[in-house]
């Protein structure tokens, strides 16, 4: 192996020294590389689907980033190793722009919202020009445009989406970012005009995830401005109950749609997969669930309020995850998130017959026993509560829950910002902070 390794040198080097000879050749940078592709290549209606993909791979690389800190802020994750940014975030220091790690997440969101508005507008330029041959790529790009905006509203105080390339743009403004919820819906409903026919799963993505966008919407109003837990948590969204209603036949029973993670993806120093099943930084509460990866053995200690066993939701989904190693696919939404919607805006309106309905819909697939409300059960809000966390583990929902349920996790500190500010999200971090002289350097005060 050395002596091919010479030789495969001395041959470099004599082409090398050959091509530096033969003046014909003019410049060694001076070659033509087919790997290159510029901008100009994105007007070419051929690349409609690469330029889907590209968009649903960012999205991919920052909404796993911005979701795995969410549930270390939460109570399903807790910090076990040594970065001190994880730590403060387990205990409840969200609004910190200095933190490594949500500076990770506002910079993996920010080309993922970059490409989703850029692909979008350039599709339908091809949509328009009747150059573009798959109308569901533009579906597909609308709808990663649907989730990109949900997400953002869901974990950021405030966000920067006026910038282009290296122009600076203005700050939503905490006050305005609900408004991005109502891109994603504007985004979810474009693209149902553009779902063929026969896609009927797709169809059911996109219903799906409009339904969470008018859903997660309602979450946001309840707990803005930050500073308060709601006299009235559960959300009253008809809209969103009618979505999510219409997307269940479409998705099937137990259906759930996942960004996969693929090899390259991970990035940043704490990208949650590998965060959690390699280097060990983060571990699952011990109240929720422990896995021993020598073992292989996953114990889970949520218990079903009913039934007093482990929870089977919560080993199905923690089980997929420890199963991804480094690759564990983000679940976006699904048929369960239907039932949960379905079941909670039923609730608020007092249709007890309806959520009674929904939530027992939900507890089947784990064959589990229906709830009745009897004497010895928990109350409909409390299992309401209970099956939400059971079935959207690792999904970055909990955080939002807590602080409009009033739960607070035993790891936050007495003055961290998720106990004395209910509501608190991840802020514009200090390099955009820097970079962006349209930002504010100062991080607004708590209700603001």
């Amino acid at each position: 192996m050395h002596a091919r390794r010479q030789a495969r040198r001395a041959t470099l080097a004599l082409g090398v020294v050959g091509a530096l000879l033969t003046g014909a050749c003019g410049s060694l940078l001076d070659v033509e590389n087919p790997n290159n592709v510029n901008a100009d290549a994105l007007k070419v209606p051929a690349s409609a689907a690469a330029q889907a993909n590209g968009t649903l791979a960012a999205l991919t690389r920052g909404a796993v980033q911005l979701v795995g800190h969410a549930e270390i802020a939460s109570d399903n994750l807790v910090w076990s190793g040594s970065l001190d940014g994880v730590d403060r975030l387990s205990r409840g220091e969200v609004r910190d722009p200095y933190n490594e790690f949500l500076e990770d997440a506002f910079n993996g969101m920010t080309p993922a919202r970059f490409m989703a508005a850029r692909t979008i507008k350039q599709l339908e330029e091809f949509k328009a020009a009747g150059t573009l041959a798959d109308p569901t790529q533009l579906a597909l790009a609308n709808l990663y445009g649907a989730i990109t905006y949900d997400f953002l509203a869901n974990h950021f105080d405030n966000f920067v989406i006026a910038s282009n390339q290296r122009e600076a743009g203005d700050a939503v403004g905490p006050d305005k970012m609900v408004t991005l919820y109502d891109s994603a819906e504007a985004a979810a409903t474009r693209a149902l005009t553009s779902v063929p026919a026969a896609n009927t799963l797709l169809r059911g993505q996109v219903l799906a995830m409009r339904a969470r966008a008018k859903f997660d919407r309602a979450i946001w109003r309840k707990l803005n401005p930050s500073g308060k837990t709601p006299a009235q948590p559960l959300v009253d969204d008809q809209g969103a109950a009618d979505d999510a209603i219409a997307a269940l036949p479409l998705l099937g029973s137990d259906y759930r749609y996942k960004l996969e993670v693929q090899t390259g993806m991970g990035w940043g120093n704490c990208f949650l997969p590998s965060c959690t099943n390699s280097r060990r930084e983060v571990i699952f509460n011990p109240a929720l669930a422990t896995y021993n990866y020598t073992t292989k053995v996953m114990t889970v200690a949520l218990k079903d309020p009913i039934t007093g066993q482990p929870d089977p939701a919560v080993g199905q989904l923690l089980t997929e995850f420890v199963n991804g190693l480094t690759m564990s696919p983000l679940t976006v939404t699904g048929s369960r998130d239907m039932l949960l919607i379905a079941a909670e805006v039923a609730l608020a309106k007092g249709n007890t017959t309806e959520f009674t309905s929904r939530i027992n819909q939900l507890r089947a697939l784990n064959a589990l026993p229906p709830w009745t409300g009897a004497a010895g059960q928990p109350t409909a809000l409390e299992i309401l509560i209970h099956e939400r966390r059971a079935n959207t583990v690792m999904q970055g929902r909990r955080l939002n829950d807590m602080y409009r349920f009033g739960i607070v996790s035993p790891a936050w500190g007495a003055t961290s910002e998720a106990r004395v500010c209910p509501g608190s999200l991840f802020p514009i971090t200090n390099g955009e902070r820097l970079s962006n002289p349209k930002v504010a350097s100062v991080q607004p005060a708590c209700g603001q």
